[in-house]
């Protein structure tokens, strides 16, 4: 492979058969498939359970939350989301009755969120779905493979979370120094 050529999708060339290869193997797109993946079971359990209508994106934020996130500023942190896509998900949780918002026991000013007891169903239900996704990886492509792809997944997310950190106090002294 040449230098232009350095990543799979790439080498796969530029006819119609080759940019399916490209597409098959490229990183962005296989993540969307496996999300997809977890999703549609996730989604399906929910339902089944009398829990369907959730947007994705607030399976993770519960799932956040059990892991003990607990307030809107550590998930922004956490799910690598603004502050504005934080508050419209927990907003339609509180409504929808899976969170309730209760003062800081010790900061006043901070609001924690809390899972309810049917925040706390649903989250025994996505991590059910998330193991029942995750048992049909292993049988497709082995446990060791498996191991080693969520290994490298979760190095990668660490980094991203680490770069996010780092651009975000870059544009804060940034910021500051427009102040000034």
């Amino acid at each position: 492979m040449t230098a232009a050529s350095d990543s799979p999708a790439v080498a796969a060339g530029d006819t119609a058969s080759g940019e399916r290869r490209g597409l098959a193997r490229s990183a962005p797109w296989l993540l969307v498939q496996l999300s997809k993946r977890y999703g549609s079971v996730v989604g399906a359990q929910l339902g089944a359970a009398g829990l369907g209508g959730l947007p994705r994106p607030a399976y993770w934020l519960l799932m956040a939350l059990a892991s003990g996130a607990g307030d809107a500023t550590r998930l922004v942190e956490v799910m690598g989301v603004t502050k504005q896509a934080v508050s419209r998900v927990v907003d339609a949780l509180v409504g929808e009755g899976f969170l309730s918002r209760e003062i800081n026991a010790e900061d006043r000013r901070r609001t924690d969120l809390v899972l309810t007891d049917k925040g706390l169903e649903t989250v025994g239900v996505i991590r059910s779905a998330v193991r029942t996704v995750e048992r049909t990886f292993v049988g497709e492509v082995g446990e060791p493979a498996w191991n080693t792809t969520v290994e490298t997944l979760a190095v990668l997310a660490r980094r991203g979370r680490a770069d996010r950190t780092a651009a975000n106090g870059q544009a804060d002294e940034d910021h500051e120094e427009r102040r000034t």
